[in-house]
């Protein structure tokens, strides 16, 4: 379709269009949320709308930390129960 835009998943590499993706962000206390309104300020990022690629994304820390130009960041309870990660 015209006028989607494609948009990749951090965790999978799957280019999608950017509304069937979960948007990502970081709020003022460096905790990395879901962007569900998408009004988060600074940089965003991209996965897919399942617990896979999510799960996947919290094993890779660094690709994450690299999208956000941050260091190692928190995860919020409503990303680890979406994603149903525990902390090890």
């Amino acid at each position: 379709m015209v006028g989607d835009t494609l948009r990749t998943c951090l965790a999978c590499g799957c280019k999608l269009a950017k509304k069937s993706l979960l948007r990502l962000g970081v709020d003022d206390a460096d905790v990395l949320v879901i962007d569900h309104d998408r009004q988060v300020g600074g940089r965003g990022a991209y996965c897919c709308n399942n617990t896979f690629c999510l799960r996947k994304l919290h094993r890779y820390k660094k690709k994450v930390s690299r999208a956000f130009r941050r260091g190692d960041l928190a995860w919020s309870e409503e990303l680890k129960a979406f994603s149903e990660v525990n902390d090890e």
